[in-house]
């Protein structure tokens, strides 16, 4: 099929249901497969090597676990991340990850660009410059 663009396939890492299921809907919205919903970083990390997703959106700080070790565990097996995070922007700044943050509360319309851009970031080592404002990029020094 002529122009036929897969879609790109997504895990939501978020404890909070109600901001899961929003990414969800957001994402699904906008052409995104979302392969999983994981509220824990053990949960994050098993649905990441079953479903293989291209791109993982992590909140920063979950009820167990750590949303930042499963992204460098994500990111180990190539999964460009986006971090959606209310607290922790800081911390994200120190994890040696390349990667953009989303500040909560977010846009709903910033997500689906975000997304595009850190999947950027990961394939080509540069920052997209039509990546939303609302997007911090942040790059291992």
């Amino acid at each position: 099929m002529a122009g036929f663009k897969p879609r790109k396939r997504v895990l939501v890492v978020e404890d909070e249901a109600l901001i899961a299921w929003l990414l969800r809907e957001l994402l699904e919205s906008r052409g995104y497969e979302v392969v999983g919903l994981a509220s824990t970083e053990s949960a994050a990390v098993e649905l990441c090597r079953r479903n293989r997703p291209e791109v993982a959106v992590v909140d920063v700080k979950l009820k167990q676990g750590d949303g930042i070790a499963a992204a460098r565990e994500m990111a180990r097996d190539g999964v460009s991340v986006l971090f959606v995070t209310g607290h922790g922007a800081p911390q994200v700044a120190e994890s040696g990850l390349a990667t953009g943050v989303v500040e909560k509360p977010f846009r709903a319309e910033s997500i689906a660009g975000a997304v595009e851009a850190v999947s950027h970031l990961t394939q080509t080592g540069e920052v997209p410059s039509w990546a939303p404002p609302e997007v911090r990029f942040v790059r291992p020094q």
